[in-house]
Protein backbone atom coordinates (compact mmCIF):
# COMPACT_ATOMS: atom_id res chain seq x y z
CA UNK A 1 0.00 0.00 0.00
CA UNK A 2 1.53 3.32 -1.06
CA UNK A 3 2.25 5.85 1.65
CA UNK A 4 0.07 8.45 -0.08
CA UNK A 5 -2.88 6.04 0.01
CA UNK A 6 -2.28 5.30 3.67
CA UNK A 7 -2.14 9.01 4.42
CA UNK A 8 -5.50 9.58 2.71
CA UNK A 9 -7.09 6.63 4.53
CA UNK A 10 -5.73 7.86 7.88
CA UNK A 11 -8.12 10.80 7.70
CA UNK A 12 -11.01 8.77 6.32
CA UNK A 13 -12.63 7.52 9.53
CA UNK A 14 -15.44 5.03 8.90
CA UNK A 15 -15.27 5.74 5.16
CA UNK A 16 -11.91 3.92 5.08
CA UNK A 17 -13.47 0.70 6.44
CA UNK A 18 -13.48 -1.11 3.05
CA UNK A 19 -9.67 -0.91 3.16
CA UNK A 20 -9.28 -2.22 6.72
CA UNK A 21 -7.81 -5.59 5.73
CA UNK A 22 -5.19 -3.90 3.55
CA UNK A 23 -4.32 -1.54 6.40
CA UNK A 24 -3.98 -4.46 8.82
CA UNK A 25 -1.61 -6.19 6.39
CA UNK A 26 0.41 -2.97 6.13
CA UNK A 27 0.80 -2.78 9.92
CA UNK A 28 1.58 -6.51 10.15
CA UNK A 29 4.30 -6.18 7.50
CA UNK A 30 5.89 -3.50 9.66
CA UNK A 31 6.22 -6.01 12.48
CA UNK A 32 3.11 -4.88 14.34
CA UNK A 33 4.72 -2.97 17.18
CA UNK A 34 7.81 -1.96 15.22
CA UNK A 35 8.05 1.53 13.79
CA UNK A 36 7.96 1.59 10.01
CA UNK A 37 7.22 4.15 7.35
CA UNK A 38 3.49 4.55 7.07
CA UNK A 39 2.65 1.95 9.72
CA UNK A 40 1.58 4.56 12.27
CA UNK A 41 -0.63 6.19 9.64
CA UNK A 42 -2.17 2.83 8.76
CA UNK A 43 -2.80 2.25 12.44
CA UNK A 44 -4.30 5.73 12.75
CA UNK A 45 -6.76 4.83 9.99
CA UNK A 46 -7.69 1.57 11.74
CA UNK A 47 -8.15 3.33 15.08
CA UNK A 48 -10.17 6.10 13.42
CA UNK A 49 -12.60 3.55 11.99
CA UNK A 50 -12.78 1.71 15.33
CA UNK A 51 -11.37 -1.55 13.93
CA UNK A 52 -10.90 -3.85 16.93
CA UNK A 53 -7.72 -5.31 15.44
CA UNK A 54 -6.02 -1.98 16.14
CA UNK A 55 -6.42 -2.03 19.94
CA UNK A 56 -3.26 -4.05 20.70
CA UNK A 57 -1.12 -2.03 18.33
CA UNK A 58 -2.54 1.22 19.68
CA UNK A 59 -1.55 0.23 23.23
CA UNK A 60 2.03 -0.49 22.15
CA UNK A 61 2.40 2.73 20.13
CA UNK A 62 0.85 5.07 22.66
CA UNK A 63 3.76 7.50 22.26
CA UNK A 64 3.24 8.06 18.56
CA UNK A 65 2.13 11.60 17.71
CA UNK A 66 0.22 10.07 14.78
CA UNK A 67 -2.19 8.30 17.11
CA UNK A 68 -3.93 11.31 18.60
CA UNK A 69 -7.24 9.87 17.43
CA UNK A 70 -10.47 10.49 19.29
CA UNK A 71 -12.72 9.07 20.35
CA UNK A 72 -11.50 5.54 20.98
CA UNK A 73 -14.29 2.96 21.12
CA UNK A 74 -15.42 2.34 24.71
CA UNK A 75 -15.58 -1.37 23.89
CA UNK A 76 -11.76 -1.23 23.94
CA UNK A 77 -11.80 -0.21 27.61
CA UNK A 78 -11.31 -3.71 29.08
CA UNK A 79 -8.31 -4.19 26.82
CA UNK A 80 -6.69 -0.74 27.10
CA UNK A 81 -7.44 0.15 30.73
CA UNK A 82 -4.58 -1.94 32.18
CA UNK A 83 -2.12 -0.21 29.81
CA UNK A 84 -3.59 3.22 30.54
CA UNK A 85 -3.54 2.68 34.31
CA UNK A 86 0.13 1.66 34.27
CA UNK A 87 0.94 4.69 32.15
CA UNK A 88 -0.85 7.10 34.51
CA UNK A 89 1.20 5.80 37.44
CA UNK A 90 4.50 5.22 35.67
CA UNK A 91 4.98 8.50 33.83
CA UNK A 92 4.94 12.13 34.78
CA UNK A 93 2.01 14.45 34.13
CA UNK A 94 3.92 16.12 31.30
CA UNK A 95 3.95 12.88 29.31
CA UNK A 96 1.98 13.57 26.10
CA UNK A 97 0.24 10.21 26.31
CA UNK A 98 -1.18 11.09 29.75
CA UNK A 99 -3.25 13.89 28.22
CA UNK A 100 -4.59 11.53 25.56
CA UNK A 101 -5.39 8.90 28.17
CA UNK A 102 -7.22 11.38 30.40
CA UNK A 103 -9.29 12.62 27.46
CA UNK A 104 -10.14 9.04 26.52
CA UNK A 105 -11.10 8.10 30.08
CA UNK A 106 -13.45 11.10 30.22
CA UNK A 107 -15.00 10.07 26.88
CA UNK A 108 -15.49 6.50 28.11
CA UNK A 109 -17.28 7.67 31.26
CA UNK A 110 -18.43 4.77 33.48
CA UNK A 111 -16.44 2.25 31.41
CA UNK A 112 -13.29 3.90 32.81
CA UNK A 113 -14.26 3.27 36.46
CA UNK A 114 -11.38 0.84 37.12
CA UNK A 115 -8.98 3.79 36.64
CA UNK A 116 -10.44 5.81 39.54
CA UNK A 117 -7.46 5.15 41.88
CA UNK A 118 -4.97 6.40 39.29
CA UNK A 119 -7.12 9.42 38.49
CA UNK A 120 -7.31 10.35 42.17
CA UNK A 121 -3.53 10.09 42.30
CA UNK A 122 -3.33 12.83 39.66
CA UNK A 123 -5.50 15.34 41.52
CA UNK A 124 -2.48 17.09 43.02
CA UNK A 125 -0.54 17.32 39.75
CA UNK A 126 -0.56 19.72 36.80
CA UNK A 127 -3.15 17.50 35.07
CA UNK A 128 -5.60 17.71 37.98
CA UNK A 129 -8.33 19.37 35.93
CA UNK A 130 -8.31 16.65 33.26
CA UNK A 131 -8.23 13.95 35.95
CA UNK A 132 -11.18 15.59 37.73
CA UNK A 133 -13.10 15.82 34.45
CA UNK A 134 -12.53 12.11 33.88
CA UNK A 135 -13.73 11.36 37.42
CA UNK A 136 -16.83 13.46 36.80
CA UNK A 137 -17.54 11.64 33.55
CA UNK A 138 -17.21 8.29 35.32
CA UNK A 139 -20.04 9.38 37.57
CA UNK A 140 -21.24 7.56 40.71
CA UNK A 141 -18.60 4.84 40.33
CA UNK A 142 -16.00 7.52 41.11
CA UNK A 143 -17.57 8.39 44.49
CA UNK A 144 -14.71 6.80 46.40
CA UNK A 145 -12.36 8.97 44.40
CA UNK A 146 -14.27 12.09 45.34
CA UNK A 147 -13.94 11.21 49.02
CA UNK A 148 -10.20 10.80 48.54
CA UNK A 149 -10.08 14.12 46.71
CA UNK A 150 -11.79 15.77 49.66
CA UNK A 151 -9.05 14.44 51.91
CA UNK A 152 -6.44 15.91 49.56
CA UNK A 153 -8.09 19.33 49.80
CA UNK A 154 -8.15 19.25 53.59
Amino acid sequence: MASVSVEVLAGGGAAAAPYADQLVRHVERSGGAARAAGADLALRALVGMGDDRAADWYAVRLDSPWLDVAPLPSRWAPHLLPVFRRRLVGHGPYDRAVSLILRTLAEWGPAAAPAVPELVGLLDTPVARAAAEALGAIGPAAAGGRRAAGRLAA
